[in-house]
């Protein structure tokens, strides 16, 4: 399987019918995807959704609310069984028509140049979001290798219960110059095209700040022992490929 897309839904079941539409409508090939969505035992609007069939691989767990977003998305992708694992919101619309062949192609045309065969790698996606600080480079979706998750143990930081979670993860992904450009995949994140969607129109993500608002900077959070961690497993894995983490 190319891809796992995972992600935790609260009670916005025409928001995610319409995510999963944009899978459907732009997904080269659905036999090679999954998509796995979390919601919680009192969302009785997303398990009506979950009855309904699906032209390609749709899984729905349901569980408690969690308290810690990023700890839900870790154990969402321990389940995955794609090669590459793609962080969704059910408020995202998928644009790209084939977008997982393009993904497919620049990765391995990436780690081709490059004689990488470790399978440690970031892809940088492009969307809308309104509250992402551009001058930082990351984005809200990347698509990361299985391989990087299983050597790290998890997918993103779960410092971050909410916000600073992808910024932090890009660091860690471009200090070994690993960060693959699949900006050609393009992603509308609905409720994030202002700042009023962002601040009152996500009743759900506003929720969730005002419950964490002390999580670390992730601007400066200490990503070193990670970076160590993936370095030694690619010196040991593939020692020629240690000279193109920054290549």
């Amino acid at each position: 399987m190319n891809f796992s897309l995972f992600l935790n839904s609260r009670k916005r079941p025409l928001l995610l019918k319409d995510f999963l539409k944009s899978v459907e409508e732009n997904t080269f090939d659905k036999k090679s995807i999954e998509v796995i969505i979390r919601y919680d035992y009192d969302d009785d609007l997303t398990h009506l959704i979950a009855s309904e069939s699906f032209t390609f691989d749709v899984k729905f767990i349901r569980g408690h609310r969690p308290e810690n977003l990023h700890s839900s998305i870790n154990e969402l992708a321990k389940l995955s069984f794609g090669k590459n694992l793609f962080v969704c919101n059910d408020d995202i619309r998928i644009l790209t028509k084939n977008w997982d062949l393009i993904a497919i192609n620049k990765i391995s045309e990436y780690l081709s140049k490059k004689s990488i065969s470790d399978d440690i790698y970031y892809c940088l996606t492009s969307c809308n979001s309104i509250d992402r600080n551009l001058s930082e480079g990351y984005c809200s979706f990347p698509i990361i290798s299985k391989k990087a998750t299983e050597v790290l143990g998890f997918f993103m930081y779960d410092s971050f219960k909410t916000l600073g979670g992808d910024s932090s993860i890009y660091r860690l992904y471009k200090s070994i110059g690993r960060v693959i450009d699949v900006t050609e995949i393009k992603i509308d994140h609905v409720l994030h095209r202002t700042l009023q969607d962002v601040f009152f129109t996500d009743v759900v993500a506003k929720e969730y700040r005002e419950k964490n608002k002390h999580c670390p900077n992730p601007s400066v959070f200490d990503i070193s022992n990670e970076v160590n961690l993936l370095n030694k497993y690619i010196s040991e894995k593939c020692p020629n490929n240690l000279k193109n983490l920054t290549a």
